[in-house]
């Protein structure tokens, strides 16, 4: 949740000094009655194609594995128990050695759509609206 936190309050901190600060004119952008709106998204999330383990540095998707992990052991107490209620054997990349489980391919969650699949869409969901609420 640490790297969530630190995020929020850059992307807070960004969007502060973007729309706070007057610019060259004297005039401040959220003043400006030629700026209809702001676009907080555009593309990029946990459910567009750059979200892949390929694409992001190893260390950070650790980060979210882990708490993937964490919230697989709210749900059902334990990696292993997980495993048990999708009845599911463990997919290539999870690191039960180190106590993570994997987060698979988008692919894979959006065409195959297991009850890890599921899981793991709800988790994705939820970690993207906490960031944006």
């Amino acid at each position: 949740m640490g790297v969530l936190l630190f995020l929020i309050d850059y992307h807070t901190d960004w969007l502060d000094t973007f729309l706070l600060t007057a610019g060259s004119n004297g005039n401040r952008m959220i003043d400006d009655p030629a700026v209809f709106g702001f676009e907080l998204i555009n593309e990029d999330s946990l459910f567009f194609w750059t979200f892949s383990k390929d694409r992001i540095p190893p260390q950070q998707f650790v980060l979210i594995e882990e708490q993937f992990t964490a919230w697989l052991k709210q749900k059902y107490g334990s990696t292993e128990e997980a495993l048990e209620a999708w009845d599911e054997d463990p997919i290539d990349g999870d690191p039960l050695g180190v106590g993570r489980m994997a987060i698979g391919p988008l692919w894979n969650i959006a065409n195959q759509r297991t009850s890890r699949d599921q899981d793991t869409a709800t988790f994705l969901a939820e970690t993207q609206y906490r960031f944006y609420k």
